[in-house]
């Protein structure tokens, strides 16, 4: 029984967090579904999108935007709960499916949860798909929130 505790204490959520709505989701899924007693909630926030805007503000903006977005997004749909923040902006072409591939490698993630967009055709072809590739490339199990419920024919 001591043993299983000691197992438990160890899982950790890894949340993917884009800051779209999508993501909101994963992070309010992760939420409820975690163990508050035994499960540690990360929410990881790889964006290269917040630097456009706050050049001028200096070399670490980036990563303040990107932590008071990401705060701001905890506590409005973290239910509550304690998380650990992750914040990494890719330099230059860094794909941020490897960054966060790397990331559950060195946080020893238990569960990755991401958001899925549901871009079908060609969006999907020419963009790809993160929730796919993290699937396949994952090592640990991946949990892919849909906020639009799937109309199976």
């Amino acid at each position: 029984e001591q043993e299983q505790e000691q197992e438990q204490e160890q899982r950790r959520w890894l949340v993917a967090v884009d800051l779209s709505a999508e993501s909101c989701h994963a992070l309010r899924l992760a939420a409820l579904l975690a163990d508050p007693k035994y499960d540690q909630l990360i929410a990881c926030c790889v964006s290269a999108s917040a630097g456009s805007s706050t050049e001028d503000a200096g070399e670490d903006a980036p990563e303040k935007v990107l932590d008071a977005q990401l705060s701001m997004l905890i506590e409005r749909h973290g239910h509550g709960r304690r998380w650990r923040k992750l914040i990494t902006v890719p330099v230059e072409k860094e794909d941020p499916r490897d960054i966060l591939l790397r990331l559950c490698i060195a946080e020893k993630a238990t569960m990755l949860v991401c958001g899925a967009r549901g871009h079908t055709g060609l969006k999907r072809v020419v963009l790809g798909s993160t929730s796919d590739y993290l699937v396949r490339h994952a090592p640990c199990p991946v949990l892919v929130s849909r906020q639009k419920s799937v109309r199976l024919e």
